[in-house]
């Protein structure tokens, strides 16, 4: 049995009582309810909507100028961050969140923007010229406070170490974002954005671009034969024609491997082509859509996928369906040193 700690909710009071619609963390609204849009009605003027300012540009939209630097659509163009701290919002590219894995990765967790930027373990400014900025998740690290200490502020990117590492291999020996590569889903018909999937060392990004990963955990396997012991047992489905670790998925216990392994004739579904994916309590609507991949994965972890494997969500990828896997240090503004 698997226990599910309750996520806390909006709480905006409407007239059919408190939203119940689940946040990253208390006091959070949802984003029906995080910006108060004021619609005027008349007979002879057409309406006036009030939207939301960037704090940065003071535009309701970023900068078309801005936005074209970007290869990719990452988000819209009036898509805002909300400062955890001040509640002052920001369009991602006014604070150099550009990439789909930076602006879903600040998304995650009670986000400060650069005026409310403290280190996230001793909790101050202090020196502010050895506070570093994560380059992939955008939180504060003074090189004192790291561990080993850092000597002095590199040049250039840098990562911290939640999120230097790989995701399939746990490879963090390097905080330079160079050795990492970001494995991305392009648009579909049901979301006009790339989404961010997970980050991997430069060997593992080759398997996954080589299609060589289960499709549950998106962890990725090497080619050939003799590689159980590196691996893990995995049995291919019969409809996807992907590989799945047993460890993936609850159904595949010891001795159904087996019977699968004895009979040349026994068909096997994963559970993303047999739909055994569970809801996480309480669910808003945008959650359960990205579970059926009718919409961006999303920020937490909404799902679990095979009995087993947290997800954001499910997205189309290469003609077949992927878990999307939950973001290291989600929910975490306050930690300890890394």
């Amino acid at each position: 049995m698997h226990h599910v700690q309750s996520m806390p909710v909006c709480g905006e009071v409407t007239h059919k009582g408190p939203c119940q619609q689940s946040v990253l963390y208390p006091g959070k609204k949802c984003p029906q309810h995080t910006v108060a849009i004021k619609v005027v009605v008349s007979s002879k003027v057409p309406p006036m909507i009030d939207l939301p300012l960037c704090f940065d540009c003071h535009a309701a939209e970023a900068s078309k100028d801005l936005l074209a630097t970007q290869d990719m659509p990452v988000c819209d163009a009036s898509t805002m961050i909300v400062c955890a701290k001040c509640t002052h919002q920001y369009h991602p590219v006014c604070v150099h969140l550009t990439t789909p894995r930076q602006i879903i990765t600040a998304e995650s967790y009670p986000w400060s923007c650069p005026d409310c930027k403290v280190c996230s373990v001793c909790q101050q400014v202090g020196d502010e010229s050895t506070l570093m900025i994560c380059d992939g998740c955008d939180r504060g690290w003074h090189t004192g406070c790291c561990v080993p200490e850092i000597s002095s502020v590199p040049e250039g990117a840098w990562l911290c170490k939640l999120c230097a590492e790989c995701h399939s291999c746990n490879d963090h020996q390097h905080s330079d974002p160079s050795h990492y590569s970001d494995a991305i889903a392009p648009p579909t018909d049901t979301y006009s954005k790339v989404a961010y999937l997970a980050t991997y060392c430069r060997p593992c990004h080759g398997h996954f671009d080589q299609h060589r990963f289960c499709p549950v955990c998106l962890k990725t396997f090497t080619e050939g034969d003799g590689n159980e012991e590196e691996d893990g047992e995995m049995v291919a489905c019969d409809v996807c024609d992907h590989w799945i670790h047993t460890k993936c998925d609850e159904t595949l216990t010891p001795n159904k491997y087996q019977s699968l392994c004895d009979d040349e004739e026994a068909k096997y579904a994963c559970p993303l082509c047999a739909n055994r994916i569970q809801a996480l309590q309480p669910i808003a609507e945008a959650a359960t859509k990205a579970l059926k991949g009718l919409s961006g994965p999303q920020s937490h972890c909404v799902g679990l996928l095979g009995g087993r494997i947290k997800i954001r969500g499910v997205l189309a990828y290469q003609k077949s369906k992927v878990g999307v896997p939950q973001i290291k240090g989600a929910g975490v503004a306050e930690m300890s040193s890394l």
